[in-house]
């Protein structure tokens, strides 16, 4: 039988000690609300006052996809080479979910003001 220890934190982390000397970690964190706001935010029209060249929202991760993504690269959170590391993964299809804005050009988008 595994002792279990809850550190709580951003990831509701949990601690498992066995009885042989391992250590599991299990991370969680209930991400749908920031699917949610993602999904609302790609599908918002365009703010003309936005569109002028300054920085924006661009994605929404969660902690536990970020802390996966450092671990499999091998850097250290919160450095330059995990910024790299985040807009690597932020290009794959497979987290295009994570995405807060469009990365093409909608047509279908009316852009008003100035252009």
């Amino acid at each position: 039988m595994a002792d279990k220890i809850n550190l709580g934190g951003v990831t509701n982390t949990t601690m498992y000690l066995e009885n042989d000397g391992t250590v599991f970690v299990e991370e969680k964190q209930d991400a749908e609300g920031i699917l949610d706001y993602t999904h609302a935010a790609r599908n918002h029209r365009f703010d003309a006052d936005v569109c002028d060249g300054m920085m924006r929202h661009v994605a929404e991760v969660p902690a536990v996809d970020y802390f996966k993504w450092c671990r499999e690269a091998n850097v250290t959170p919160f450095t330059p080479a995990a910024d790299v590391v985040m807009e690597l993964q932020l290009r794959k299809p497979e987290n295009a979910r994570l995405l807060a804005a469009p990365t093409v050009r909608d047509p279908r988008i009316i852009m008003k003001g100035r252009r």
